[in-house]
């Protein structure tokens, strides 16, 4: 099973995505409802800078969506209450 994770993408927008690949500085991540295409080589796994990869938490990315449906933007204070994802085992 491939993990699950939350990325901060452009702009703060919080984006829910499965762990594809490791980069030296990036991770590989991929839409969980587009993973079909990625598997089958037709689209290609996004590379998110380290710093901006998250242990998936339902809590924290239910609310972080929440301010990005309102404002358009989220709070710093709630990504600091999520975990740096490692990939070490």
């Amino acid at each position: 099973m491939r993990d699950l994770v939350v990325a901060m993408a452009s702009g703060g927008k919080p984006v829910k995505r499965i762990l594809m690949g490791i980069g030296e500085r990036v991770f590989y991540l991929a839409n969980p409802d587009r993973i079909a295409s990625v598997e089958a080589g037709e689209t290609d796994p996004v590379g998110f800078p380290q710093e901006n990869v998250f242990e998936f938490d339902e809590v924290v990315f239910a609310d972080l969506c929440d301010q990005w449906a309102r404002n358009r933007a989220t709070e710093p204070a709630t990504w600091q209450m999520l975990r740096s994802y490692s990939a070490a085992p």
